[in-house]
C-alpha cells in the first residue's frame, strides 16, 4: 500500500458526516505484521484528528480501535473499517479486482472510476455497450462490470445479454441507471444486480466485498 494514501468516503450515520482517512504503513509489530496508522477527520466545519494503530493480520483490530477511540470519547464508524479491510485484503492478493466501467457520460465515468481506484481496483472504461462487448471478444476478463443503461451504439442491457451469450458467466454485472424501468431491463438481460443512480460508496463497498469472497472461493 502506498505511503500517505488519502481516501475520502461518506459514512452512513445519523449525521451523514464525511470522513477522510489517511493510512500509513511504516512500522512492524513483533510478529512481522504491519501496523497501519490511521487519521480520520470528521468534516463538520472543524477537523478532529484521530490516530490509532491497526494490526493488519489481527482479527481484533476493529475492537482494539473501538477501545482506543472510546478512551478519547470518539466514535468509530463501521464503513471506515470496511474500507480498510478491503484495502488490506487487496494488498494481500496477487491481483486486485478487475473492474469495467461502461458509461457514455464522461463525468459519471470519471467519478465511478475514481471511486473504484480508491479500492485499488484495476479499472478499464468503455464508452458504450459495443466497446464493452468488444473487450470481452478480445479475451479480456473482469471480476465486476458497472454498466449504464442508455448509451449510443449499444445500450447497457443489450451489451449485458451479448456478454452473457459469450459465456462470461462468472463476472458480476451491475446495471446502473436513474430510469425507473432500469431494473427490469437489466435483470432480464442477465445482470446480477441493479443499482439506481447516483451510486453510494456503501453500495460499491458491499459489491466489492462479494467479489473478493467469490475470488477467494475459486480454485
Amino acid at each position: 500500500m502506498p505511503m500517505d494514501e488519502v481516501i475520502t468516503t461518506q459514512v452512513e450515520n445519523q449525521n451523514e458526516l464525511n470522513v477522510r482517512i489517511k493510512i500509513q504503513s511504516n512500522r512492524k509489530n513483533s510478529t512481522g505484521g504491519e501496523i497501519f496508522q490511521i487519521w480520520c477527520w470528521k468534516l463538520l466545519g472543524m477537523a478532529f484528528p484521530i490516530k490509532w494503530p491497526v494490526m493488519q493480520h489481527s482479527g481484533r483490530h476493529r475492537s482494539s480501535c473501538k477501545k482506543s477511540a472510546s478512551s478519547q470519547s470518539l466514535d468509530v464508524f463501521s464503513s471506515t473499517f470496511r474500507i480498510l479491510l478491503l484495502l488490506m485484503a487487496f494488498k494481500n492478493q496477487e491481483a486486485a479486482p478487475r473492474a469495467l466501467v461502461v458509461e457514455d457520460v464522461k463525468l459519471d465515468r470519471i467519478i465511478l472510476s475514481a471511486m473504484l481506484r480508491k479500492y485499488k481496483c484495476k479499472t478499464t472504461v468503455a464508452h458504450n455497450g459495443k466497446e464493452a462487448m468488444d473487450l470481452f471478444l478480445e479475451g479480456n476478463t473482469f471480476d465486476i462490470v458497472f454498466c449504464d443503461k442508455d448509451m449510443p451504439v449499444m445500450t447497457g442491457p443489450e451489451a449485458v445479454a451479448k456478454i452473457r451469450a459469450l459465456g462470461a458467466h462468472e463476472v458480476k454485472i451491475i446495471g446502473v441507471s436513474a430510469d425507473s424501468d432500469g431494473m427490469k431491463a437489466f435483470m432480464s438481460a442477465g445482470a446480477d444486480v441493479f443499482v439506481p443512480k447516483p451510486m453510494k460508496i456503501s453500495i460499491i463497498d458491499s459489491l466489492l466485498q462479494e467479489v473478493i469472497k467469490q475470488k477467494n472461493m475459486r480454485p
